[in-house]
């Protein structure tokens, strides 16, 4: 019990290191494989599944076109990781972003039918994204 209050206590007085947050497309080369698969999912997870408990009808539409999106083209840690990097790739100007701003993005432009379709049950106009 002594040490686990003792690692509890080292734990708490240790400060948060800004390391942990991935800032732009060139921390996001120094992942290894699976920082980056452990990075996207969570990123996915948060944007796709926990919505605020007072979401209005625009969020609601978002996960629900999110959660359709991810069966129709088989979502994995794989594709999400593909997403960042092709992303990176084709818009140089916006390497300053991090990979969390860049994976919103690009699944909102790959899920825009799905989430288009989710506003549209909801009563709401369409995304119209500019290609």
């Amino acid at each position: 019990m002594r040490n686990f209050l003792a690692c509890a206590l080292l734990m708490l007085s240790t400060p948060a290191g800004a390391y942990v947050f991935i800032e732009n497309y060139a921390d996001w080369q120094q992942m290894s494989r699976e920082m980056k698969a452990f990075y996207v999912v969570g990123v996915w997870d948060r944007g796709a599944n926990l919505s605020p408990v007072d979401a209005g009808p625009y969020d609601e539409a978002l996960h629900e076109g999110f959660k359709m999106c991810a069966l129709v083209i088989g979502l994995n840690a794989d594709t999400l990781i593909r997403a960042v990097d092709t992303y990176y790739q084709d818009r140089a100007d916006e390497r300053n972003q991090p990979p969390f701003i860049v994976l919103t993005k690009a699944m909102i432009r790959e899920c825009e039918p799905q989430i288009n379709q989710a506003r549209r049950q909801r009563g709401l106009k369409p995304l119209n994204l500019r290609r």
